[in-house]
């Protein structure tokens, strides 16, 4: 028996990572979707919040304050040393 060559090994141990990736992928999609299926009209799923028979009340639109104005400058201050480097600009 001969052994294939470390090409051939290599391109089956390539397909087989993309095979179980995929297996994986699918069967983690199917189980989020059947736990979504299964909880989508239960009263005591996680992160649903608790409904009210009252009218809903009206919330008061935020008010401004007055913050002052900031004055930008350049981000690059202007200097009198003598440049390091050379480049088109120094």
């Amino acid at each position: 028996m001969t052994t294939p060559p470390p090409v051939r090994r290599r391109a089956r141990s390539a397909r087989a990572l993309k095979i179980l990736a995929s297996l994986v992928t699918f069967f983690t999609f199917g189980g989020m979707t059947a736990f979504a299926a299964a909880n989508i009209q239960n009263p005591a799923a996680p992160l649903k919040p608790p409904v009210s028979d009252s009218e809903p009340t009206a919330t008061p639109a935020p008010t401004r304050t007055a913050v002052p104005r900031q004055r930008l400058t350049s981000a690059v201050p202007i200097t009198s040393v003598q440049p390091l480097t050379r480049t088109h600009r120094s």
